[in-house]
C-alpha cells in the first residue's frame, strides 16, 4: 500500500513543479528574463506515518527548466536536473527530465520513487487560458494556475 501513496504523491508533486514554469517556457519564443520560483514539496506515507519535506527551486532557461531539490533536514541531499520540452503535439507539452547531479547519502526515501519516475517517464501537461487566467492541466486531472496579479 505504501507504493500507491507514493505514486499519487509523485504525480501531485510533479504537477506542482510545473505550476509556474510550463506555460512560461512554451508561451513565448522571444528572449525573457529567467523566471525563478521556490517552493516546498512533501511526501507523507499514511501507513507508516512518515513524512519527508524538501525545498525545490526552479529556474527557466531558453532550452528548458532547471530544478534543484534539497532537504532542509539533511544538507547532504541534493538533486539537480533539467526539464526539457520535447514537443507540443495536440496542444500538450511533453517534458523529459535529465539528471545533472544527485547526492543521496541515505537510501530508501520516498523521494527516490519520485526521482525515478521523473527520469524514466515523460510528463505531459496541457496549458490553457480561460478568461485571461493561465491554467495547466495535468495527467491526473489536477488543474493548476497562477494567482492573478492585482486581483
Amino acid at each position: 500500500m505504501k507504493w500507491l501513496t507514493v505514486k499519487n504523491g509523485i504525480m501531485l508533486t510533479t504537477l506542482v513543479l510545473f505550476l509556474s514554469l510550463a506555460a512560461r517556457v512554451s508561451s513565448e519564443i522571444s528572449p525573457q528574463q529567467p523566471f525563478q520560483a521556490q517552493l516546498q514539496i512533501g511526501f507523507y506515507d499514511l501507513l507508516s506515518q512518515q513524512k519527508e519535506i524538501y525545498d525545490a527551486r526552479i529556474t527557466t532557461t531558453q532550452s528548458g527548466v532547471i530544478s534543484t531539490i534539497t532537504s532542509p533536514n539533511d544538507n547532504r541531499f541534493i538533486f539537480k536536473g533539467k526539464f526539457t520540452v520535447n514537443d507540443a503535439s495536440n496542444g500538450q507539452l511533453s517534458f523529459g527530465y535529465s539528471p545533472i547531479f544527485f547526492n543521496n547519502p541515505t537510501s530508501g526515501r520516498m523521494i527516490d520513487g519520485f526521482l525515478d519516475y521523473l527520469v524514466h517517464n515523460t510528463v505531459y501537461m496541457t496549458p490553457m487560458v480561460i478568461d485571461g487566467q493561465s491554467l495547466l492541466f495535468g495527467q491526473s486531472g489536477i488543474v493548476l494556475g497562477d494567482k492573478k496579479k492585482g486581483g
